[in-house]
């Protein structure tokens, strides 16, 4: 074993003598150095040459405990807990992250090792660690795409491909990656696009196509990956503004089974987009319009007619591979002659595909590397009769895949097999529930499991709070027919659907004491598995009732993934079934349509789509009993009330409820009912009562409102604060109002897009153009616009695009077309920001003292029209009328400006200047 060297140098920077330091911070950061890698631990970063290394933070942990005592001994103890403090975890999952570490390191490589296996104590780092200082030495930039798939290892024998591939598509916008299954696609992309965001500032996403089934399902799962909403009438408008003019780069992973889908919306971002870049992976060409397709070859393997000795043979990238992953999976291997040869004869006939020899190379722990070729020659490379005509890569590969299924034991096989039902990353627990069964303990599919992830017919991802299992796209396709062959693919579907419906429910308890962030960094990965229990549930061999549970459970992935447009959909769906449903199954009714009633008070601007959605759910609360799943309903009734400008209706309805909710002595329904009636009754005038239900809402010590009374898409410390800044405003204080403003801004982008569409079209830009802030403003407008747009949210688009309007005019320029608000509330709150919106319906409704909160402002806004077209003594009237009815009301901040209005019109009077009032 070596320590930490102790070399010197003369001059410069360089390497230094003695033990490891803390860096210098007047020269720049130290690095340790070992083999090719550089570790800069104060900014945790890993790089391989010039290149950042990707590492999940657990094992970046676990490397710089290794590193930094190399030579010594770390205690399996003292790891688990520096890298799972205060957490008790399985001992397997130190072994997954000691795993993924010896692969990105490329333990094997020209026999280098770095992490030794003590037994029964721990594991030490052996390879050779000196410290580099220098002025000039820094880490690299670390600017890696969203979405990427963990490294499974080095990237080998296409170094050249690599730089090929860089200069061609420099100048290229559509580039596919095609071959067959296994050849290394998607491992290429990842590093060619890791090799362009070196040198460019592009944003990159990574679109993982492997599980989506449904063509139709392409542009939402772009969208989804983008954290875009798409309409469903042309969900790619949604996505092409989103790109606009950036410097983007989009990777289509696995696009083979979605050829059309991904030509048809490539076409369409590539003429939409002019600074787009598109690169995909195949198995055959797109063959859309400006594609360019790179046909990568298998890696090179040593020909038949050489005559080799292991050095030469270790020359071959196939053989490296080999090789590399044999010795990450066995420590004690240390390739001889026979063994390098051996290996270089098993990459020969596996065709040079790199998936087929790590799947070969993962079973050295059963065969000698010799013996592996001699069960390679007895079960792997039989012809299977018609089948000659197929690809002979393909055919090695479907052979590899049923060499090494033989090799499971009976167990194995049926978790294996079982496991296909998943469509994407899940837990242990996951898969102990599905697979599980009477003969099959939990505790057998978990050891079964580690046992196939051993042998890399499993992938774990450790790079999020638990790890992550899957099964590659080749794997569970295999694994899927013979799961069909079994005849248990519905019965593993339904027992599939039954788990997710728990979890998610589980789920649901754990909405109101997580932060919504974590929430979803917990949940988030079951995305499309639940998207293939609903599928399953509302189909024929479904359950109606399951799939109607998981859709109101689900609710959060359509807020905090902002999926609105597919969610609405699927609860559309659901409805649909439901109604059909015998006996009916009410209580699912509700809550379904008050979601839906939810989602469409921030998406829909056709007022008779609005109304036929709340005439239903009104129709079905009038059949439920149970008032705690009839306080949200209502409540949203309320609310719409309000977006119809029927104040004082809104406000009755949130008093009844709140005599329903306070009769039954329920202390979170009475939270849920005075954050609503904090809102209403700041709309509906009652500034006194609104603060106080709004301070007192924020008091309450709940951490959140439970999914089962409401489906709640802002976070109420949002809300209140919103509410409690259009009051302060109101009350005459300007400056802390537009402080609580931006309190709430700030906590609403931590909760999700609705959150920050209702902090700015609510708060932040109408406080700042009430108090003139108009560069502010300026900003609040284009941050709205942007969000509406971006997750299909047209009403406050609506808003946001008229706030822009009114910005303009306020600065004087020339008229614009108008957009059309989308409701009465709208218009009120347009007018009391731009006087050229007043009409004379909302002036009527004014001095009927129907416009609440807005109205004496409606009333100067009067005044302003008039004195503008030359009648000052309707003006007065009318500033008079303003003045009195906002001292009536006790606002104070409607008051100085009816009065500063009053106050200019008798000036102009006076001195016979033109009105120039605002």
């Amino acid at each position: 074993m070596t320590s930490v060297a102790a070399q010197s140098q003369g001059g410069g920077a360089g390497l230094e003598s003695g033990a490891v330091d803390e860096p210098n911070e007047t020269l720049g950061e130290a690095a340790l150095a070992f083999g090719p890698f550089r570790l800069f631990r104060s900014r945790r970063v890993l790089a391989e040459g010039e290149a950042p290394v990707r590492l999940s933070d657990r094992a970046l942990d676990i490397l710089i405990a290794l590193v930094e005592r190399a030579g010594e001994v770390v205690t399996k103890r003292e790891l688990m807990a520096l890298v799972w403090p205060d957490t008790f975890v399985e001992e397997s999952n130190l072994r997954v992250h000691v795993a993924a570490l010896r692969r990105l390191l490329g333990e094997g490589r020209d026999g280098q090792r770095y992490i030794l296996n003590n037994p029964g104590r721990g594991y030490v780092f052996i390879g050779q660690v000196q410290r580099l200082a220098g002025a000039s030495l820094h880490p690299p930039m670390v600017n890696l795409p969203r979405g990427l798939p963990p490294r499974q290892g080095r990237l080998i024998g296409r170094e050249a491909v690599l730089d090929d591939l860089v200069v061609q598509t420099a100048v290229r916008r559509f580039v596919t990656i095609t071959g067959p299954g296994g050849v290394g696609k998607s491992s290429l992309a990842v590093a060619l696009v890791e090799r362009w965001l070196q040198t460019s500032s592009a944003r990159a996403v990574f679109v993982e196509l492997a599980a989506v089934r449904d063509p139709t399902q392409m542009a939402a799962t772009l969208a989804t990956t983008l954290g875009v909403s798409a309409h469903a009438d042309d969900p790619l408008a949604s996505l092409t503004t989103y790109i606009g003019d950036e410097d983007f780069i989009l990777v289509f992973d696995n696009c083979e089974h979605l050829l059309l889908a991904v030509a048809t919306v490539a076409e369409r971002l590539l003429r939409s987009a002019p600074r787009l870049k598109i690169l995909a992976t195949s198995r055959e060409p797109i063959r859309g319009d400006g594609e360019w397709v790179y046909r990568l070859a298998a890696l090179e393997t040593p020909p038949t007619w050489q005559d080799l000795d292991a050095k030469m043979a270790r020359d071959y990238p196939a053989v490296q591979l080999f090789l590399e992953r044999a010795a990450a999976s066995v420590e004690s291997l240390t390739p001889d002659e026979e063994d390098v040869l051996a290996a270089a004869e098993v990459c020969r006939r596996l065709d040079g595909l790199p998936l087929a020899i790590e799947l070969a190379a993962a079973r050295v722990d059963i065969f000698s590397v010799p013996g592996l070729l001699k069960a390679l020659d007895e079960r792997l490379m039989l012809s299977t009769p018609g089948r000659r005509t197929a690809d002979p890569r393909q055919q090695s590969l479907q052979a590899t895949m049923d060499w090494s299924h033989s090799l499971l034991s009976t167990r194995e096989r049926v978790v294996l097999r079982r496991l296909s039902i998943f469509r994407g990353s899940f837990l242990l627990q996951s898969a102990a529930a599905v697979v599980s069964e009477p003969g099959l303990t939990p505790n057998a599919v978990l050891e079964d499991l580690m046992a196939l992830a051993n042998k890399s017919l499993i992938v774990a991802d450790p790079s999020g709070p638990s790890i992550l299992y899957r099964l590659l796209h080749m794997t569970r396709a295999y694994a899927e027919e013979r799961l069909d062959e079994e005849g248990e693919t519905d019965v593993l579907a339904r027992r599939h659907a039954q788990h997710f419906k728990s979890l998610l429910s589980e789920a649901q308890g754990r909405w109101d004491t997580m932060g919504r962030a974590d929430w979803l960094a917990e949940y988030g990965h079951t995305v499309e598995d639940v998207r293939g229990a609903l599928e399953w549930s509302f189909g024929p061999q479904g359950d109606v009732a399951v799939g109607a549970a998981l859709t109101a459970s689900s609710f959060p992935f359509g807020y905090q993934l902002s999926l609105i447009d597919e969610f609405k959909r699927r609860i559309q769906v659901a409805l649909g079934e439901l109604a059909k449903a015998s006996p009916s199954q009410l209580i699912s009714e509700v809550r379904l349509t008050a979601a839906l009633c939810a989602l469409n008070l921030n998406t829909v601007v056709d007022p008779v789509e609005l109304k036929e959605t709340f005439d239903r759910v009104t129709s079905l609360c009038a059949r439920l009993e149970d008032p705690r799943h009839k306080v949200e309903p209502l409540l949203k009734e309320g609310l719409y009330l309000l977006e119809q400008g029927d104040y004082a209706g809104a406000a009755a309805r949130s008093d009844y409820v709140s005599s329903i909710v306070r009769a039954a002595d329920d202390p979170l329904a009475i939270l849920l009912a005075d954050r609503t009636a904090a809102q209403i009754h700041h709309h509906a005038g009652d500034q006194v009562r609104a603060r106080q239900l709004a301070e007192r809402v924020l008091r309450h010590p709940a951490k959140g409102i439970p999914m089962t009374y409401a489906q709640t898409a802002v976070d109420r410390r949002v809300s209140m604060r919103i509410i409690l800044a259009r009051v302060l405003w109101l009350e005459g204080s300007a400056e802390e109002a537009a402080g609580v403003a931006a309190e709430a801004l700030r906590l609403a982008e931590q909760d999700g897009a609705f959150a920050v569409s209702q902090a700015l079209a609510l708060g932040a830009c109408p406080i700042s153009l009430w108090n003139g802030d108009l560069e502010i403003a300026e900003d609040h407008i284009a941050l709205l616009v942007e969000y509406a747009r971006r997750y299909a949210l047209d009403r406050w688009r609506r808003l946001g695009e008229a706030y822009g309007a009114s910005l303009l005019a306020l600065r004087g320029s020339p008229p614009v077309l108008r957009p059309e608000p989308a409701g009465l509330m709208q218009d009120e709150l347009l007018t009391t920001i731009d006087p050229s919106w007043v009409n004379e319906r909302l002036v009527a409704r004014a001095r009927a003292g129907l416009s609440g909160w807005a109205g004496p402002e409606i009333l100067r806004a009067e005044g302003v029209r008039l004195a503008r077209a030359g009648d000052p003594q309707g003006a007065r009237a009318q500033f008079q009328f303003a003045l009195l009815a906002a001292r009536a009301a006790g606002a104070k901040g409607w008051e100085r400006r009816a009065s500063a209005s009053l106050h200019d019109l008798l000036r102009d009077d006076e001195t016979g200047a033109s009105p120039a009032l605002i």
